[in-house]
């Protein structure tokens, strides 16, 4: 489930929340009389709303040596097949 901190603009205060924490946080309503969006709890002008993404796998070294290694070693069974028929 996607991460997202949530930064308060005046008091710097600064909360993680989930999407769906992030939704109930930001709940709004149209209201129909005025034409306009009411807040029920905060207004999103208030809060800088950055996603939090999780840290990349890094490959290590053994597993980029051994796919280096099978992929050498398919090209040359391939040659070989290629050579045979030829």
């Amino acid at each position: 489930m996607a991460q997202f901190r949530v930064i308060n603009r005046t008091t710097k205060e600064e909360q993680v929340f989930n999407s769906k924490e992030l939704k109930r946080f930001f709940h709004c309503e149209y209201n129909q009389q005025t034409g306009e969006l009411e807040y029920n709890l905060n207004d999103m002008n208030d809060y800088a709303i950055s996603p939090i993404n999780p840290k990349p796998k890094s490959e290590s070294f053994l597993e980029v040596l051994g796919f280096g290694l099978l992929g050498l070693a398919i090209i040359v069974l391939v040659t070989e097949i290629v050579m045979q028929w030829i």
